[in-house]
């Protein structure tokens, strides 16, 4: 297992979000991205620094695809596919 360390600068914050809100959120798409992968996969995470106040992250994983009909609930908090 490799550590990751995910580390901002104070004061971080996206659209009102506070720095350990974005950590945690980094972490809880890291975790879903493994559990994703059946075996073997591959992660991709790639961040732009802010530009005119706005940074990007983006990732990318070989696990499953999303169903269509989730894609469009996957930003409503607490929302799953996972049973309970």
């Amino acid at each position: 297992m490799t550590a990751l360390p995910v580390a901002t600068q104070a004061p971080f914050t996206h659209h009102g979000s506070t720095g350990a809100m974005v950590r945690l959120s980094l972490v809880n798409l890291l975790l879903n991205a493994v559990q994703a992968i059946s075996g073997k996969g591959t992660i991709e995470i790639t961040a732009r620094p802010p530009i005119s106040g706005e940074g990007e992250i983006k990732n990318a994983d070989s696990g499953a695809v999303i169903d269509d009909n989730d894609q469009q609930r996957i930003s409503t908090p607490y929302f799953t596919t996972k049973p309970s």
